[in-house]
Formats: structure tokens, C-alpha cells, sequence
């Protein structure tokens, strides 16, 4: 597919009001498409697996804290996380996903428990992800359960293949919409001060994306949907 400089794009610059017109889960939804582009992702693997792990995490039974937290490590997992740019608990989610459960991962070689929830979560999301949209659903569940133990998280696992149990729940990966049912899945009411500096930031992030790297059409579809480029 073509690829465009994203700024030619607009029929306004990125930054300045985007933070005032686009929501929170829309704006990270649609820096997602580049930050995957940027790392030799397929588009939409951030969304695909923000999918994944939200459903994980609602099985699991994490709080709705936890899910704001997870929400954000989900999306923005390719995101190099400046001070004071995220909350916390986001920028160590997305700082351990290279840990593996058995301790053999990167950066500090954490161990079972020690490791993030958000960044176990992450993991094992992307490893379904990347796994289903080379192989398939069976390949992808076949994946996971191998990694248990290994990689991933045994009681995560056991979540994954409730989760993928659910026809709904591979339609709607797969869909059309599925940039709108993730960000429906944002939870709710938890907005505050550390939001708006994330929002502030990804939009400051667009901007030096745009000066820099060409994005294919599937990266200006999704700011498109986001409302953030122009139509």
C-alpha cells in the first residue's frame, strides 16, 4: 500500500486542540497503528491485542484500576514512555512485557508474580495476536498454551482459553469495527490529571511521527476514524 507523510494529510496540524476534540481512548487507538508500523508490526496488533488482554484482565477479575492501568500498557506498548508522560503503573506495564514467567526475559529477568500484571497480560496478547494473524485461531490457542509456564503466566492461560471459547470474541477481532469496540472497552470515569498529560503526549508524539516516518494507509484510515486527520 502507498505511503503518505501524514501531515499532508490534515487539514489541521496535529498538535495544538487535538487533546480538546479527541478522546483519550480514540487519540491512543489511532497513535497505535503507528507505533506499530514503526516497529515492524502488522497495523492494528496493538488494537488486536488490546482486545485480547481487556478480555483476559475481565476474566481474571482485575479491578477497574487495574483495567484503566491495563487499558493503556495494552495500547501504548511500543510507546518509549518519557517521566511524567504516563501514569505510573502504565509506564511499568509497558517497560516488563519482555519478562518471561520462568525469570529468562529482558529487562531485569522478573520471575512469575514480580512481573507486572499488565505487562503478563500484554504478553501473552501479543503472542496470541501475532500467532492468529500468521496461523489462525488454532494455531494462536495451540501457541499460548505452549508458552505457559515458559513465557507466560499458567493462570493467564487458563483465562486466554475461557476467553477463547467465545465466537463473539474472534468475530469482533477480526471485524470491522473493532477500533470502536476497543475503545468502548475503555473503563470509564477514571480520567484525571495524568490522562490529560498522556493524551497532551501522544498527540506531541504524532506530531514528530509525521515530521519523520511515512505512514501506509492503514495508519491514516485509523487517525481518520480517531478524527484526528482529515477526511
Amino acid at each position: 500500500m502507498a505511503a503518505y507523510k501524514v501531515r499532508d494529510m490534515f487539514h489541521q496540524p496535529i498538535l495544538g486542540n487535538v487533546a480538546s476534540s479527541v478522546s483519550l481512548p480514540e487519540l491512543a487507538g489511532a497513535f497505535s497503528y503507528a507505533l506499530d508500523v514503526g516497529n515492524g508490526r502488522r497495523p492494528g496488533h496493538s488494537v488486536r491485542s488490546c482486545w485480547i488482554g481487556m478480555h483476559v484482565g475481565r476474566e481474571r477479575g482485575v479491578s477497574a484500576e487495574e483495567q484503566h492501568d491495563l487499558y493503556f500498557t495494552l495500547l501504548l506498548a511500543n510507546f518509549r514512555c518519557g517521566p511524567g508522560t504516563v501514569p505510573a503503573a502504565v509506564a511499568d506495564g509497558v517497560a516488563y512485557i519482555g519478562e518471561h514467567w520462568d525469570g529468562t526475559g529482558q529487562p531485569g529477568h522478573l520471575r512469575g508474580a514480580d512481573i507486572p500484571l499488565a505487562s503478563r497480560i500484554a504478553l501473552l496478547s501479543q503472542v496470541a495476536d501475532l500467532t492468529h494473524s500468521a496461523a489462525g485461531r488454532g494455531a494462536a490457542i495451540s501457541e499460548v498454551i505452549r508458552r505457559s509456564g515458559n513465557w507466560l503466566d499458567p493462570d493467564l492461560v487458563d483465562c486466554f482459553k475461557k476467553v477463547a471459547a467465545n465466537g463473539y470474541f474472534w468475530a469482533q477481532l477480526t471485524g470491522p469495527l473493532l477500533d470502536a469496540r476497543v475503545a468502548m472497552l475503555a473503563p470509564p470515569d477514571l480520567a484525571g490529571v495524568e490522562d490529560e498529560y498522556l493524551l497532551a503526549g501522544i498527540a506531541a508524539d504524532l506530531g514528530r511521527i509525521a515530521d519523520r516516518q511515512p505512514l501506509n494507509g492503514d495508519c491514516i484510515a485509523a487517525l481518520r476514524r480517531a478524527g484526528v486527520a482529515g477526511r
